[in-house]
């Protein structure tokens, strides 16, 4: 598999993908089954506007599902907890010092997938 190819993720963003594929496999998909049957129903498909919404919805959620099951499929799982994150994988953690307050914070940054994983 090509290093391109991969998915990066963590532990969370995995479990935020999968909810996802879980949802639209199984309750999206079949409530626009439900709305073309429906669309079907009122008879003459070529001036049916609900008709060409419903096919226009069922052509979205097919083409997320193809994308989250190519994602899921080709990830690679980022452990957070590491202190040497490989720094091509676009990952990193960022320690920030608050002299003000005399505070330390640490902020994870992440893929895009896992920011806006419709991109």
């Amino acid at each position: 598999m090509a290093e391109e190819n991969k998915t990066y993720l963590t532990e969370e963003g995995l479990k935020k993908l999968q909810d996802e594929y879980y949802n639209l496999v199984h309750v999206v998909r079949e409530e626009v089954k439900q709305e073309l049957a429906e669309a079907r129903a009122q008879g003459d498909l070529s001036e049916n506007a609900d008709y060409d919404a419903a096919r226009d919805e069922q052509a979205k959620v097919e083409a997320r599902i193809a994308t989250l099951e190519y994602m899921l499929r080709n990830y690679e799982l980022i452990d957070t907890k590491e202190r040497l994150v490989r720094s091509q994988l676009f990952i990193s953690v960022l320690a920030l010092h608050y002299y003000s307050t005399i505070r330390r914070k640490k902020l994870l940054i992440i893929s895009l997938v896992q920011q806006n994983p419709i991109l």
